[in-house]
Parts: C-alpha cells; structure tokens; sequence
C-alpha cells in the first residue's frame, strides 16, 4: 500500500474524534496518516440528533488537522500526561457511505 511505504500511519474507522487524535499524535512530530472511514455519513453530519458525540467529534478533529496542516497541531491535554505538538499533520481520508446516508449530511 502506498501509504505504508510513504511510512504514513494507516488508521481505520476511529471511534471518536479524542481516539483519532492519540492515533495520529502516536505517529509522531510531522505525522501522516491516511484515515479509512467506512460509513463515513454518519461521522459527517448524518441524522445528527442520533448519531452519538463521540462519532460526530472525528470531523471535528479531522478538520482541525487539516486546518493546522500548515503550522502545528496541539493534542488535548491528558490526565498525567501534557499536550503533544504535531508539526504540520498530513492527514488524508478515504470514506465510503452509502448515497441515502450521504444525502442526509
């Protein structure tokens, strides 16, 4: 896979947006990572008042990724353990979904 050999992280369906964030942060300074998403309609807006808050955070956190692309991203403080500075985060997503999902976004 083209990833792999780019030593990028490969990252599959995150749980939540915090989880996407450790994964990416686990990758180390200027991370890359291509993230897989399956179903991705629901992570995006999808029947919202349903889908739990923990989905909805992975395209927040995903746009705060590709938002700090071009500086740093800060990882949310942990218990005992200090924030992480990701030096200009390359993330790229490949989502499937299905159209009537889609359509609800």
């Amino acid at each position: 896979m083209l990833a792999v050999e780019a030593r990028a992280a490969v990252i599959g369906r995150p749980g939540s947006g915090e989880g996407l964030q450790d994964s990416v942060a686990a990758a180390g300074d200027f991370a890359r990572a291509l993230v897989t998403i399956d179903e991705a309609g629901h992570h995006f807006g999808g029947d919202s008042a349903k889908v739990p808050q923990h989905i909805r955070s992975v395209a927040e956190v995903l746009l705060r990724l590709f938002s700090d692309g071009a500086g740093i991203h800060i990882t949310r403080p942990k218990a005992g353990t200090p924030s992480k500075q990701i030096r200009h985060p390359g993330i790229a997503m490949l989502a499937f979904s299905t159209p009537a999902c889609w359509g609800r976004c």
